[in-house]
């Protein structure tokens, strides 16, 4: 294989150089003292320190000193400083007949060719090139020069080889590099067996210079092909720490391996190199997709693990496992295939830790293959198992679609009585300043509104708690650029702000969901969820406090001045509609029909990839439905919704006497509290509510009459009318420009009969 010319020469077998490590070491430790073929050494003098720097973890072993103590096991004697003077006495070998010079020749050729000086060839150290040269006495005959010249090369690559190997074989330069010598030292063996099969042919007068040098071309061949090959090895070392590790070497032997492909005899080597190498990294591979184990000793594959990361953080999922890009193979380096082996492990860890049997129907044992199909259909197989299964555990065991009908539940408002109960209960906490409220109070009403309604028969009821945020809903979507599941990016004005907010301009949900789930609750899910939520609580709490105004305006009917109030009510009335009809679209056009489709495709999915898929393509589209991603559109539709809330809290401060009832009196108190006054006593209920009423006729006739009162209420009903106009045209430009054509559907709503369209 190796392209060894054989000599049929009657021998079965003949050992090889004691020089040659036999086989390769499965671990490695540091070589002080390294010599780099100018004759300087490459690493430090410290014995036990790690040759690949911050790359070496702290248990890989030291290699004994003897192995770095004998200069002849590693050819470091090659290196060393000796004399360079003639020996006193020698003979020139031109002295002797020709014949005679080349038998002394071909004696000496046999031993330079594994590294060993000759009497008459002598192996230099040179500064540049290969590092080594062979020089011959000067008198040698000039047809046997020049034949000489051409063989001592190999000399050159085979030291240079056996150097590499001697240090790749060593601990810290992992599995793949050990195997890669292995390879190496298998081809040099066979070389050696060349070397004592020319021997025993010279010892039975069989060979001269011509015959020798037929033989030794094949294997001139091959060494300079594995010279150029380490060479290219180590030049990759310089270029980073990990260049010449683990897949990152398997990258530079493929590299060579298509380089040659239009060479039969190197792509041989090179595939025979990069078959024997690459078993290693297919092993841990085929652990990885097959048993979901990262077994790395020496950080050489493409998933790095990081464990002892709390289940309960979600981020467990993505930041426990974390791919290495220098050592992903070039010939699996296509995207889908690289996230299949990453999710596919993945999947198969969860399953191992949530007690599940990790085991596959048929595994089939990775092999190096030119043909990189063989391994995407391998791992698209691995996947798909490893994905329905991870599903069925989801679905089956952990109620996947009932935990997202709960978040739907209470994020999207599907159960409206619990919130109703709620804002009845909590509303005067939430009208608090931030820093003033309870939390814990705010949990207990949560609660109690929940066991309280419908929602009661939510066994994930408990899961849902109140949270706190520190900016306005509008502010957190404006400053958090993309959704990661942090409110960073949250600038420090709105954090200044924080202290003048309200509980119900601050207010969210949290949601705890436990491990395997949060992989589909992520917490970049749960802040999607959250902010539809904000949006849709700022809408109800908007729609609260027109309704508290309706109320305070029934108080005047009795007092036949409510047509005073005529401007009062359209323009309560027109808000009331802008805020409902906005709920209705929000609430039924888009959440619903978007949970609709969600349900059907969720019947569909075959892979936990196609749930998540499928789950954000849900909260996307709702949150575009929402507006949420056009910051322009945002902007105008909340401050149009805090219009209507600064009207509707105005004129309950000025008409909530009127809703006060019968009996009542001016300062609030009812006639009960006062019926021990002087001024009531003795005097018939009747009296007193006839009383009451002429005090309200008399304030409700003061302000229906009161001129300050009327140009507020027409401010309120330009800025209203503005701000609408501008949100419809920017809606209509907005879908004329690409935006999503549903959103015409909400002006229609909004713009009921072209009220504001004709207006315009």
């Amino acid at each position: 294989l190796g392209g060894w010319s054989r000599i049929d020469c009657g021998m079965t077998e003949v050992a090889a150089s004691p020089m040659i490590a036999r086989g390769s070491a499965s671990e490695h430790a540091s070589i002080p003292g390294y010599m780099t073929p100018s004759g300087k050494s490459r690493l430090p003098m410290t014995g036990g320190s790690g040759l690949m720097g911050n790359a070496v973890l702290g248990h890989i072993p030291v290699a004994p000193g003897w192995t770095v103590s004998r200069p002849y096991l590693t050819l470091s004697h090659l290196f060393e400083s000796k004399s360079t003077e003639p020996e006193e006495g020698k003979q020139k070998i031109g002295s002797f007949p020709t014949s005679m010079q080349e038998l002394m020749i071909i004696e000496d050729l046999l031993s330079v060719m594994i590294g060993i000086d000759g009497k008459y060839l002598k192996i230099k150290v040179t500064a540049s090139g290969p590092g080594l040269t062979v020089k011959h006495d000067s008198s040698l005959d000039l047809s046997l020069s020049d034949m000489v010249d051409r063989m001592v090369s190999l000399c050159q690559y085979y030291v240079r080889v056996v150097r590499f190997t001697e240090l790749r074989q060593h601990y810290e330069f992992g599995l793949v590099n050990h195997a890669l010598c292995a390879a190496l030292q298998e081809l040099l063996k066979e070389y050696l067996i060349l070397v004592a099969q020319l021997e025993y042919q010279f010892a039975a007068s069989k060979l001269n210079l011509q015959k020798f040098w037929y033989y030794v071309q094949p294997a001139m061949h091959t060494l300079r092909a594995l010279y150029e090959l380490v060479e290219a090895v180590e030049s990759s070392s310089k270029n980073g720490k990990s260049a010449s590790r683990g897949g990152a070497l398997l990258n530079v032997l493929h590299a060579y391996a298509n380089a040659a492909s239009g060479e039969q005899y190197a792509s041989k080597l090179y595939s025979f190199l990069l078959q024997k190498s690459s078993v290693p990294y297919l092993e841990m591979l085929e652990k990885w997709i097959y048993q979901g184990v990262v077994q790395d000793p020496y950080s050489e594959f493409m998933v790095e693990e990081r464990p002892n990361r709390p289940y309960y953080d979600d981020s467990y999922w993505e930041k426990r496992f974390l791919k290495r890009e220098q050592h992903i193979l070039s010939f699996l380096s296509d995207k889908e295939v690289v996230h299949k082996i990453m999710t596919t492990g993945k999947y198969l860890t969860v399953l191992r830790e949530c007690g599940q049997t990790v085991c596959f129907p048929t595994t089939v044992k990775l092999t190096y293959s030119a043909n990189s199909r063989i391994y995407v259909t391998l791992i698209d197989q691995a996947y798909t198992i490893s994905s329905q299964r991870v599903l069925a555990l989801l679905t089956e065991q952990k109620n996947l679609m009932t935990r997202l009908e709960s978040v739907k539940h209470y994020f999207l408002l599907d159960l409206g009585d619990w919130f109703v109960h709620f804002m009845d209960t909590a509303y005067e906490e939430l009208s608090k300043d931030v820093q003033h409220i309870n939390k814990n109070k705010l949990d207990s009403m949560l609660s109690l509104s929940l066991v309280t309604s419908t929602a009661n028969t939510d066994d994930y009821k408990d899961d849902l708690a109140c949270q706190m945020m520190n900016c306005s809903a509008l502010d957190e979507v404006l400053n958090v650029i993309s959704i990661d599941g942090t409110d960073k990016g949250i600038k420090s004005k709105a954090l200044e702000q924080t202290s003048i907010l309200t509980g119900l301009e601050t207010f969210a949900l949290s949601y705890k969901v436990e491990w395997p789930l949060n992989i589909v609750f992520s917490r970049k899910t749960l802040t999607k969820y959250r902010w539809l939520f904000r949006h849709l609580f700022l809408y109800k709490t908007a729609e609260r406090e027109l309704n508290a105004a309706w109320v305070c305006h029934q108080g005047t009917k009795g007092f036949q001045v409510h047509h005073a109030f005529a401007l009062d009510f359209s323009l309560r009335f027109r808000m009331l509609h802008f805020i409902q009809s906005l709920q209705h679209f929000l609430v039924n056009d888009v959440v619903e029909n978007c949970w609709h489709s969600f349900k059907e495709n969720m019947r569909q999915v075959k892979t936990v990839e196609d749930v998540l898929r499928i789950h954000d393509r849900f909260l996307d589209t709702c949150i575009k439905l929402f507006v949420l991603n056009d910051p322009h559109l945002l902007k105008l539709l909340t401050r149009s919704v805090a219009t209507c809330t600064k009207f509707a809290r105005y004129i309950k401060t000025k008409t909530s006497l009127f809703s006060l009832r019968e009996g009542g009196s001016m300062d609030g108190s009812t006639s009960g509290d006062r019926d021990d006054s002087e001024e009531y006593k003795g005097v018939s209920s009747l009296v007193k509510q006839r009383h009451t009423r002429q005090q309200y006729f008399a304030l409700a006739s003061t302000l229906a009459s009161e001129p300050k009162h009327r140009e507020t209420v027409e401010k309120y009903q330009e800025e209203f009318d503005e701000k609408v106009t501008m949100l419809l045209e920017s809606l209509r430009t907005y879908c004329r420009g690409g935006g999503d054509p549903h959103l015409l559907n909400l002006c229609s709503q909004l713009d009921y009969n072209k009220f504001y369209s004709d207006r315009a």
